[in-house]
């Protein structure tokens, strides 16, 4: 599964700044750690959820 970072700005939906997908990264790898999920950032900018 591939997650796409998204801001809103003015009404409407930019890409997320790679420091601010970073962010998103960390904080999900964070708590989706007692599922066994983690999120690895992708040279376009997206996130790809792993699991175990």
């Amino acid at each position: 599964m591939r997650l796409i970072p998204m801001q809103i700005r003015r009404f409407q939906t930019i890409h997320a700044r790679p420091d601010d997908s970073q962010w998103l990264m960390r904080v999900l790898n964070r708590e989706g750690e007692q599922f066994g999920t983690r999120l690895l950032l992708a040279r376009d900018g997206s996130l790809a959820l792993k699991w175990d």
